[in-house]
């Protein structure tokens, strides 16, 4: 259970959508190894314009490579804190990993409180249902999840909402100045950090 955070502009999107690239196309990322699998991207908050992204990274990356790669984006999310979203969504997830013939590795949710609408990130309550439609996800797939989120308008204070999000995340990633570091990780040292740059990419007309 993943939170990647920051400021808007921050470029948190374009880095966790690497991130899962990586993973979806079995290729190292920053030297590490990665598992092969499904990762599905919920685009809750860019829609279909986010769709330009991801081939703009695949033109770069892959090139003319023909083979598909098991990576789905949906432009419409579910609304976490909805039972009956939440299963439909299940569903979806399993249709597509049998597509894939691939075990689902990670749904990323961007952003965190377009995932929830009508909810709000400051109760406990309602970020208690977020936290267990994670837990669902990764008890029913033996996957990982990860939200994109914003950060207050003071980054050094941290994630937006209620502290049982960072509570529960095994993982927390903070975006600055094109800069990832690991603010939290589970049974690991946290400190590290990862600088990138955004590249602008030609995709023709």
């Amino acid at each position: 259970f993943a939170v990647i955070y920051g400021p808007s502009g921050s470029g948190k999107s374009f880095f966790t959508a690497d991130l899962g690239q990586a993973i979806a196309t079995g290729q190292p990322w920053r030297g590490r190894k990665v598992n092969k699998s499904l990762v599905v991207y919920v685009a809750s908050e860019a829609g279909a314009s986010i769709l330009k992204r991801f081939v703009g990274w695949r033109e770069n990356r892959l090139g003319e490579a023909s083979e598909r790669v098991p990576l789905a984006v949906l432009t419409r999310g579910p609304n976490l804190i909805n039972n009956v979203d939440v299963a439909a969504l299940i569903e979806e997830l399993a249709y597509l990993q049998d597509e894939a013939k691939l075990p689902l590795g990670l749904t990323i949710f961007d952003t965190l409180s377009r995932s929830m609408p009508g909810g709000d990130e400051n109760n406990a309550e309602d970020m208690t249902e977020v936290i267990s439609a994670a837990d669902h996800l990764r008890d029913t797939f033996k996957s990982a999840t990860a939200f994109v989120h914003h950060s207050g308008k003071d980054i050094d204070r941290g994630a937006r909402g209620h502290s049982s999000l960072f509570a529960a995340a095994d993982s927390v990633l903070r975006i600055d100045n094109h800069v990832a570091t690991v603010d939290k990780v589970r049974d690991g040292v946290s400190g590290e950090q990862f600088p990138f740059s955004l590249l602008p990419i030609d995709l023709g007309l």
